[in-house]
């Protein structure tokens, strides 16, 4: 029974992989337009000005900083953007001939009409590594993944099995919880 809310907790933080990128390129996307629209501000304040008592320098100089502090964050923004998508590939590329597990769901309709989803596990060596539209995709064979879809890399143990060390065996008519 703990295999199934395992694999629930799975199937939900898949679910939400893949509904968050839509919300990172939602919020980049309202970024942009606030650039665009200060910029359509500024032009605006600039044309509509009265002749006889102009912007003062100081302010306009204020504006401009403000302007160049819009650029130098989205700058780092696209910076930062391209050292994730270079980190991802050089993981991905780490994973060549590494066993892993990765994890997919399978959703069916029943004869109810209720769909349901079921996680499906796929473990195997990592044979290719392919970029596209930017994101690395892995191959097990045949079949393609995504990094977001890994479980496992290497060999886990997937039940927990009480092993005893034998460093830490107790002697006959010794008491553990004594320490001299």
């Amino acid at each position: 029974m703990a295999d199934a809310t395992i694999n629930d907790k799975i199937l939900s933080s898949l679910k939400s992989l893949t509904t968050d990128k839509s919300k990172s390129t939602s919020a980049k996307a309202d970024f942009n337009l606030q650039t665009m629209d200060w910029l359509n501000l500024l032009v605006a304040q600039l044309k509509n000005q009265d002749m006889n008592n102009t912007m003062d320098n100081s302010e306009m100089m204020s504006q401009m900083a403000q302007y160049s502090q819009i650029q130098a964050v989205n700058d780092m923004v696209s910076m930062q953007e391209d050292m994730y998508a270079m980190n991802n590939t050089s993981y991905a590329t780490s994973l060549m001939g590494k066993n892993v597990t990765v994890a997919s769901i399978e959703t069916s309709k029943g004869s109810d009409g209720k769909t349901t989803d079921k996680l499906i596990t796929t473990k195997g060596v990592v044979t290719g590594v392919t970029l596209f539209e930017g994101e690395p995709i892995i191959y097990i064979g045949d079949k393609k993944f995504s990094l977001k879809q890994i479980m496992i890399v290497g060999d886990v143990p997937q039940k927990d099995s009480t092993s005893t060390d034998p460093a830490k065996k107790e002697e006959p008519g010794t008491d553990p919880a004594k320490t001299e």
